[in-house]
């Protein structure tokens, strides 16, 4: 389209139109120019966009995770809010089964990206029971870490040589039981000093 206009604005006298005439086809092409580059402009302000909506998408949803994590683990938070903010209940509804403090906790460090693997026996606790983990910080108090129906949990962004302890209790229909071992990594005898405490 464009070489044809190129060629009625060059050669009006051969193709006989009037000066005018090869104008309006001129014209008409450079419309048709105009309206594809805004086609363009806005197909790329419509991919910007879309990839904004994206990455706040995610910001949302890891802050959402960071609080709603923090929610569960407060044990002074007030149970009636967890179901407002969408959250599963810290204590499921009652069950018959034996509620006992799980074994065997195991925690295996991975300096190279930063994580501790924490496993551990749920020693008879039925499905559904919450597992609260928590942890000490270089001989420091212990706090509550997060809580997880599973037996398994990683923990990120740990700090390779720095003294870490772990304990887990059972939570369920509002009951607890009392921690159990203490797994170490990086420990420097810190775990052992505490446990004398």
């Amino acid at each position: 389209m464009s070489h044809f206009a190129e060629v009625c604005t060059e050669k009006p006298g051969e193709l006989q139109i009037t000066p005018a005439q090869a104008a309006e086809i001129q014209a008409a092409t450079d419309a048709v120019k105009a309206h594809l580059q805004a086609v363009f402009a806005a197909r790329a302000a419509l991919e910007a966009a879309i990839t904004g909506k994206d990455l706040a998408v995610q910001a949302s949803t890891k802050k959402v995770r960071e609080f709603a994590q923090k929610f569960r683990v407060n044990q002074y938070l007030d149970e009636a809010l967890l179901p407002e903010l969408g959250l599963a209940p810290r204590y499921p509804a009652p069950s018959n089964g034996v509620l006992k403090p799980p074994v065997r906790l195991f925690a295996t460090a991975n300096p190279v990206d930063a994580s501790v693997l924490l496993k551990w026996n749920r020693n008879g606790c039925t499905q559904g029971t919450n597992f609260l983990i928590e942890h000490s910080i270089n001989g420091g108090p212990w706090k509550g870490l997060t809580a997880t129906t599973r037996t398994r949990f990683t923990v990120q962004n740990v700090i390779p040589g720095l003294p870490r302890l772990y304990r887990i209790t059972a939570h369920r229909a509002r009951k607890q039981t009392g921690p159990s071992n203490v797994a170490s990594v990086y420990d420097n005898g810190i775990g052992a000093q505490q446990l004398a405490a």
